[in-house]
């Protein structure tokens, strides 16, 4: 009876290491995608082990990194629902994941909207533009929100009349 209760109380006193051992990092992830043999096999691999991660920074950059994948494939609009799930987990904004690209929820969400353009859904950009990321303190997100807002417009017209206008603004861009 001792022995099992000794056996029982080292095992107990064990879980907790080989938990840890289960817990997978963002670049432990990364690196074991990118040695598959095909973008398919990597694809299916990252969204696979994504929610394995514990630690939401490192989570986050998984997702980015799979939608990242995902917009080089041109499959628009997965990576755009990828890079909004990435964006919307929360985490310290300090935030570093060693190892891997880091990237924070106004850059995850500027990526979603160059996405969602890509794949013709202007209703989507156009809510992520109108989303907290629209109070950005951030010049080079401010600069992506007008260039963006423009795209939409693009995308939303119907007649010549309605390039115009974003025509003229994206023309005055390239002047500044």
């Amino acid at each position: 009876m001792k022995k099992h209760l000794l056996t029982s109380i080292i095992l107990i006193s064990l879980f907790p290491l080989f938990a840890q051992n289960k817990s997978l990092t963002a670049k432990a992830v990364i690196d074991a995608a990118s040695k598959k043999s095909s973008v398919s096999e990597t694809v299916s691999y990252l969204k696979k082990n994504a929610d394995s991660v514990s630690v939401n920074a490192e989570k986050r950059a998984v997702y980015a990194f799979l939608a990242a994948i995902l917009e080089q494939q041109g499959q628009y609009a997965k990576a755009q629902e990828t890079y909004a799930k990435a964006a919307g987990i929360q985490g310290s904004a300090s935030s570093v994941v060693s190892g891997v690209p880091n990237k924070n929820s106004e850059e995850l969400v500027i990526d979603a909207v160059r996405c969602a353009l890509c794949a013709g859904d202007y209703v989507a950009a156009d809510s992520y533009l109108h989303s907290a990321v629209r109070n950005s303190k951030n010049p080079k997100i401010k600069a992506y929100i007008k260039l963006y807002a423009q795209w939409s417009k693009l995308c939303r017209a119907d007649t010549p009349e309605d390039l115009q206008e974003p025509i003229l603004i994206l023309q005055s861009y390239l002047k500044s």
